[in-house]
């Protein structure tokens, strides 16, 4: 029946499919960014510290190094506390050289987040950076897009913006922020930049802190705030700035995203209740339009059935006369 009628047939599928597409598509976006947990160790006690201006409405503006180093050196509520910078860079030496993202992080940046490399191993957050100074961690995407998944690529080097680094670790596929993507990751102190008279004025590190046990995060906001207001004002123009620290599963998403993006699931869900609701009357309308069909099949069946039980009783007739023959004949002289 669906294939004699391939017009209806067809508007029923392209329907249900574009509902449910855009449901499918819009559920994974709401998993991953509201429902599924951060890959890292310990998420509720990792949390990004923010300098936050909120007179201008800003609440996530990057960290200076004397901030950084600051914070590190004079809290009390972190276990520990890495910083990251994040820049462009050019990756040659492997085909065709390519824009990739970097990052200089400290040596302890993966041990804080409790991440360990797919293939090989991250940075040694015991060994100084002068040690380390030339190795390399690879993201899971640029080892399969550029390297064709070589499992051989430890030891090896890579040439990013002309200098060579190498590869020590590829970290696992799902090691990755929504808006932090990075193909490279090398190690970096920011500590002879803390000491520089524009240290507080460049505002260009991620910071990222793991709590103690038993720390709440209003506890350690007030305190790392109480070290912010310490330091020498790097705001020219008197602007009153302060500290935010956000949990890292809320790092991907703000509050009017996180609201955006509930508000986008329920309208696909309405558009997904139409398509079945379009459905539903298309099939009330095709069986209203068979309705003298159904009523000719109705009264064909019982003459039909009447037809099938005579058949069948000639049949078992014939077959009883047949033995009775047969019978009548063995007992005959």
């Amino acid at each position: 029946m669906l294939r004699k009628s391939r017009g209806f047939t067809f508007t029923v599928i392209v329907t249900l499919g574009l509902g449910i597409g855009l449901n499918s598509a819009i559920f994974s976006m709401v998993d991953g960014l509201l429902l599924r947990e951060p890959a890292v160790n310990n998420p509720d006690r990792i949390a990004m510290v923010a300098v936050s201006n909120q007179a201008k409405g800003w609440d996530r503006l990057p960290a200076s190094p004397l901030e950084f180093k600051s914070w590190r050196e004079q809290n009390q509520v972190f276990e520990d506390m890495s910083a990251s910078r994040y820049a462009d860079g050019i990756l040659t030496g492997q085909g065709e050289p390519e824009n990739v993202v970097t990052a200089r992080v400290t040596a302890n940046y993966f041990s804080l987040l409790g991440v360990s490399a797919r293939l090989g191993r991250t940075f040694a957050s015991e060994q100084d950076n002068v040690t380390q100074k030339f190795q390399a961690v690879i993201s899971y995407d640029l080892w399969q897009r550029k390297f064709g998944a070589d499992a051989s690529i430890l030891g090896k080097a890579v040439a990013l913006n002309g200098q060579n680094y190498a590869v020590i670790g590829v970290m696992p596929p799902q090691f990755k922020f929504v808006f932090f993507p990075c193909d490279i990751w090398i190690p970096g102190s920011f500590e002879a930049e803390a000491l520089l008279p524009q240290a507080r004025q460049s505002r260009t590190l991620s910071v990222f802190a793991l709590l103690k046990k038993g720390v709440s995060l209003k506890t350690a906001q007030t305190q790392i705030a109480a070290i912010f207001l310490r330091l020498p004002s790097a705001s020219p123009s008197g602007e009153r700035l302060g500290v935010n620290l956000i949990p890292i599963r809320d790092i991907a998403v703000n509050k009017n995203t996180h609201t955006a993006v509930l508000l986008l699931m329920w309208i696909v869900g309405f558009v997904l209740l139409i398509a079945c609701t379009n459905i539903a009357g298309m099939f009330l309308a095709r069986y209203a339009g068979r309705q003298t069909e159904f009523v000719v099949r109705a009264a064909l069946e019982p003459a039909a059935g009447v037809s099938f039980g005579n058949s069948w009783l000639n049949v078992s007739c014939s077959l009883l006369e047949v033995g009775v023959s047969r019978c009548s004949h063995r007992s005959g002289p």
